[in-house]
């Protein structure tokens, strides 16, 4: 909200504004979380736990860039080889279809704590359970973003930038596929093999540059929206194989992450069927919203049902 203040304000270069919102605001809660905190510590210094430090998070210091360069390169690139609108044009649709990964990234950084808990104790169950859990919801909201993303883009933005609304869903299923690359990311997390985070990254990073370098020119900034997802799948396998075969840890069934993720490929997939048939407005809002739901009880079927005979006694 501050930023936005700013950006109003500003009569010259308002993307400024963003940057001064977020250095005020983070400015204000770091004073307040150190006030905090402050009481929890003891400043001692021990060169073992520097050297601990250094060893797990440097390795992690490519894997961070690649994160980086996998979220923003595209956009780059697409500006170099196209020009600054379509480059504008795929950042706002990147934008929106970047909610999915506000939305699993706070239901993962929530969990973080029973997952070690969890692997600590070979909770295994319990482990496949929570990701179950969650890996449900990040498909509802994934469904929910495909379905409604170009409308919430349309009332949002000038008419100007609703051409590019069409690559949002194939930017949220990129991102459905980076959630799967977190899932597995924790094993190598636990297991203190940093490096292994970054080799993945590297190589991913290294792909999508190939593919945006020979696909971008040819198709335009359409194209990196599919490289996008190509490259976040390629992740997510990749975790899956150095985490089952090479580190021999526990992973998470994959059928209990490809099961939910078919059925939103389905539901999706029949909205756009149908909607060649040029339904007007209402009733394709009226669609998407039923499409929504009934995904949702298919998905919690189960729960639903425990929950209403718990309430039946």
């Amino acid at each position: 909200m501050l930023s936005i203040i700013f950006i109003l304000l500003l009569e010259n270069k308002k993307y400024i504004g963003w940057f001064w919102g977020r250095l005020i605001i983070n400015f204000i809660l770091s004073i307040y979380f150190v006030k905090i905190i402050i009481s929890y510590f003891k400043f001692t210094f021990n060169f073992k736990h520097v050297k601990y430090i250094l060893i797990f998070s440097v390795a992690l210091i490519p894997y961070t860039l690649s994160g980086v360069i996998l979220a923003h390169f595209d956009r780059i690139m697409i500006y170099q080889y196209t020009n600054a609108s379509d480059a504008g044009l795929y950042s706002m649709a990147y934008n929106i279809g970047m909610l999915l990964l506000i939305f699993f990234s706070a239901l993962k950084l929530a969990w973080v704590p029973k997952f070690f808990e969890y692997i600590k104790k070979k909770q295994y169950n319990n482990h496949d359970s929570d990701i179950d859990k969650i890996f449900r919801l990040t498909i509802i909201a994934a469904s929910i973003l495909i379905l409604f993303g170009k409308d919430l883009g349309i009332f949002l933005v000038a008419e100007k930038f609703h051409s590019a609304f069409n690559i949002i869903p194939i930017i949220v299923i990129g991102y459905v596929f980076f959630s799967i690359f977190e899932i597995y990311h924790h094993q190598i997390i636990y297991a203190k093999k940093s490096i292994l985070s970054s080799i993945i990254a590297l190589l991913s990073c290294a792909i999508n540059i190939i593919l945006n370098a020979i696909y971008i020119p040819k198709y335009g900034y359409t194209a990196g929206a599919y490289t996008t997802v190509i490259s976040y799948l390629i992740m997510a396998l990749l975790t899956w194989l150095v985490v089952k075969f090479y580190l021999n840890m526990h992973v998470t069934p994959l059928i209990i992450i490809m099961k939910p993720f078919f059925m939103l490929i389905l539901f999706v997939g029949f909205y756009y069927a149908i909607s060649i048939f040029n339904i007007n407005f209402v009733l394709s809002i009226l669609i998407k919203i039923i499409l929504s739901f009934l995904l949702g009880v298919l998905l919690f079927r189960k729960d639903l049902s425990s929950l209403i005979y718990k309430l039946k006694k």
